[in-house]
C-alpha cells in the first residue's frame, strides 16, 4: 500500500513538472509573438545601415540599388556616402 501511495505521489509530482514547464514555454512563445508583432506596428522588418551601422525600419529606410543588390540607409545622407564595396 504504501508503495502505491509512493508511485502515485511521484506521478503527480511529474504531471505537476510536466504542466509547469508547458505553462512556461507557452509564456515564452506568447512573449515571442508579442514582440514580433510590436516589431510589425514599429515598421516591420530591421535593416541595418552599412555606412553608420544602426538599424531602421525596412519600411522607411532610404533604398539604393547598386548593381542589382539593394542596400537600406537611415538617411540620405549615408546613402550618398556609400561607396557599394
Amino acid at each position: 500500500m504504501a508503495r502505491l501511495v509512493g508511485l502515485l505521489i511521484v506521478a503527480f509530482l511529474f504531471l505537476l513538472v510536466v504542466r509547469s514547464v508547458s505553462g512556461i514555454r507557452d509564456l515564452f512563445r506568447k512573449a515571442r509573438e508579442s514582440d514580433r508583432r510590436v516589431r510589425e506596428r514599429q515598421g516591420g522588418e530591421m535593416v541595418e545601415d552599412p555606412v553608420c551601422r544602426t538599424y531602421i525600419p525596412k519600411s522607411s529606410a532610404v533604398q539604393k540599388t547598386i548593381s542589382g543588390k539593394t542596400y537600406y540607409f537611415c538617411s540620405r545622407k549615408c546613402a550618398d556616402a556609400f561607396s557599394g564595396n
